[in-house]
Formats: structure tokens, C-alpha cells, sequence
């Protein structure tokens, strides 16, 4: 029984099982999970020191050296290792530009680096230039000067960056040139950024700038309208809905501007964004028979994911109550595509959208009997498609 209120024997009996919980590991040498239990619990695990300098040797000599780094981390006792060994090691890594293996070996022996200063500072501009970050953090970390940048170049990597399409996927990135650096990207670059994007649709890009950044966009209300009828007279519901969460101002797009974007996903079969469309702008669309049948054509053509296809023209006839006008040929062209592929759940589908059986000359060339059809498929995960 745990005495009432005694805080000190409950630590003692976790830090208890969190021993224990590292003597397990160490039997399975996970040095990983040792190192994650000790960064959840702040715990240092007590090992014997012979065996931890048995250990570190053991390491060195297979050039483990981030088993090294963890083993110091969920331990705190530096490896006693020959420093003249280590310079040596250092030097040999520097040559081979491995700086992050340095950087493990200089963290768990506490050995000085001690190469030129000003050699360092050059390497150090050159990794930065070259996008090599963790490299050059690795070289932070160990040198004993500071190690600084040209202010220029700073302000140019961040622009470099900004302006990548992919900026999303890299915005961690940013945070690396900021910790290299100890510098803001430069408030006039940012907002020359979100001018360039507003001129252009990659509206996410620019929210993701901001949420970098922390500056928010200073465009005029003017170049926003003219930003939201390039997106809406085609019907980009994403792009529209970021520039308004980017700019905090609402669309005040024409009804005729709204309406060809409506056409524009009609002909794509794209009802999910005329209904998030609708939500936006609060106009209503009209349906034009010509735009519904070219939506279903281009499915019944050379569409490239015809399985997305026949469910985005089942809610198109839901939504629109308009039936496709297709040729018998085309609707057994499309129903070859299903046999072909096995896919009796899509087959189903076209029947439901056209009405129209499939020929049973495709049953005997598939091998397949007339219940293929109605056959139940397992249940597929859901395909994303993004865009129109």
C-alpha cells in the first residue's frame, strides 16, 4: 500500500518499473526505445559503467555511433574513449562529410572538434548554400565559435523557398533556415511573395507562408476580387476557399462568374465542388443539359480512373435528374473496361446509370456468368481526388 500523500515513495516506485522497463531493452540492445523512454520519462538509466564503456567501445568499433548518441542520452555518462582516436575519427568524417555521425561522436564523448575555425565557417556556408541543413546543424552544434551567415543569402534561401510550389510539404524547411541563421525571413520579401501568389491560384502556399511567418498578407481588397474570379469561373472551390481563409474578406463574384464555374464542374462531373461551391457563394446553379452530357461523355472516353468516374456520374444523374445520352458502343466500351479489370461493382454501376445490360458476348470472353454482376466485391478504401 502506498503511504497517503507520499509523493517521494510513488516516485521511487516508477522510476522502479522504468529500470526494470530499461533492463529489458538492454537484453534486446533496443537502444532506440531506451532512448524514447528516457525522453518520456526523464529518467537516466542506471547501468552498470563497465558495461556502458564496454558497450561505447563495441559501437566505435562497428561505427554505431548513433547507438553511441542514444546510449549517452538515456544514460548521461559520456564514453571514455581515446581523444586522439576521436580527433582522428572527426577528421575522417569532415573529409567524408559526415557531419551528422561527427556530430553523434562529439555528443557522447565531449571531445573537442578542434579544427580550424575559419575551415568550419566556410564548410558551414557551403552546406547552407548547398540545402545541406542537417549537415550544417550537425556543425552548430559541435563548433566552438559561432558560425554565421551572409544576411543576403539568408534573405535569398528564404525567397527560394517561398516560392516553391511544393512549399507545403517543406515548411520544416523554413524552421531550419531559421534556427542556422538566427534570422526572420524579411517582412518586404514575404509580402512580394503573397503578391506573386495573388496574381497566380496557389492560395495554400501563401497560407502556409503565413503560418510560417506569423506576417499577415497586405493585398488590396481589389487584386483579392480579382483573385476570386479567376478561381470561381472555374470552379476551384479549394483554391477560393484558402484565399478566404488567407484574406479574412468574402467573395464578391458576379452570378454570371459563379455560373461558369458551375459549367465548368458540370463538364467534369464534379458535384461535390458544385455543392461546396453553392456554400460559398450562396448561388444557386443552373443546369445545362449540353454541360451534364459532356460530363457524362468525357467518362464514357479515354477517362483515366473510370472507377471514380461512374460514381461521380451516379451523383451527377442524382443531382441533376438528367439521364446520360450515350451510344449503346460507348456503354460497352465502358462495361470491357469493368470485365477487363474485375470490377462487377463498377459494372453494376454503369447498368444503374444507363440502364442498358451489358453484352454477353463479355461474359463468355471473361469467363464470367451472369451473377458476376451482382457479385459482392470487398469493400475498397476510399480514392481522394483532388482537383478536377
Amino acid at each position: 500500500m502506498i503511504p497517503e500523500g507520499n509523493v517521494t515513495y510513488l516516485q521511487t516506485e516508477i522510476d522502479g518499473d522504468v529500470q526494470t522497463t530499461y533492463t529489458e531493452l538492454l537484453k534486446q540492445s533496443d537502444f532506440g526505445k531506451m532512448s524514447e523512454l528516457h525522453a518520456r520519462t526523464g529518467v537516466k538509466a542506471d547501468l552498470d559503467a563497465k558495461f556502458v564503456q564496454s558497450a561505447y567501445k563495441e559501437f566505435f568499433k562497428q561505427s554505431e555511433f548513433k547507438d553511441m548518441s542514444k546510449l549517452y542520452d538515456c544514460t548521461g555518462v559520456k564514453a571514455n574513449l581515446d581523444a586522439k582516436v576521436v580527433q582522428s575519427t572527426y577528421k575522417k568524417f569532415f573529409k567524408q562529410s559526415k557531419f551528422v555521425e561527427m556530430s553523434e561522436l562529439h555528443n557522447c564523448t565531449g571531445v573537442k572538434v578542434g579544427l580550424d575555425a575559419k575551415f568550419m565557417q566556410k564548410k558551414y556556408k557551403f552546406l547552407f548554400r548547398k540545402e545541406e541543413y542537417d549537415g550544417a546543424e550537425a556543425l552548430k552544434e559541435m563548433a566552438e565559435t559561432e558560425l554565421k551567415l551572409d544576411e543576403e543569402k539568408v534573405k535569398e534561401k528564404y525567397l527560394e523557398l517561398f516560392r516553391k510550389s511544393n512549399f507545403m510539404s517543406k515548411d520544416f524547411v523554413a524552421e531550419a533556415i531559421k534556427r542556422l541563421s538566427g534570422m526572420e525571413p524579411d517582412r518586404k520579401d514575404v509580402q512580394m511573395v503573397y503578391k506573386e501568389i495573388i496574381r497566380g491560384s496557389d492560395f495554400s502556399r501563401a497560407l502556409t507562408v503565413k503560418k510560417i511567418t506569423g506576417i499577415e498578407p497586405e493585398l488590396t481588397e481589389r487584386a483579392i476580387q480579382k483573385a476570386y474570379d479567376r478561381c470561381l469561373e472555374r470552379g476551384n472551390f479549394y483554391d477560393a476557399r484558402s484565399l478566404k481563409e488567407l484574406s479574412g474578406i468574402e467573395p464578391e463574384t458576379s452570378e454570371e462568374t459563379v455560373q461558369k464555374g458551375y459549367k465548368h464542374l458540370f463538364e467534369f462531373c464534379n458535384i461535390d465542388f458544385v455543392k461546396k461551391l453553392r456554400e460559398l457563394t450562396g448561388v444557386e446553379p443552373v443546369i445545362i443539359e449540353e454541360s451534364v452530357q459532356k460530363g457524362y461523355r468525357r467518362g464514357f472516353g479515354k477517362c483515366l480512373q473510370p472507377h471514380v468516374y461512374i460514381e461521380r456520374a451516379l451523383e451527377m444523374k442524382e443531382y441533376t435528374g438528367i439521364m446520360p445520352d450515350v451510344s449503346e458502343k460507348a456503354v460497352q466500351k465502358l462495361y470491357k473496361r469493368y470485365f477487363e479489370c474485375d470490377r462487377p461493382d463498377c459494372a453494376k454501376k454503369v447498368k444503374d446509370l444507363t440502364g442498358i445490360e451489358p453484352d454477353k458476348k463479355l461474359f463468355k470472353k471473361y469467363n464470367k456468368g451472369a451473377e458476376w454482376i451482382d457479385k459482392p466485391v470487398q469493400k475498397r478504401p476510399h480514392i481522394s481526388v483532388g482537383g478536377l
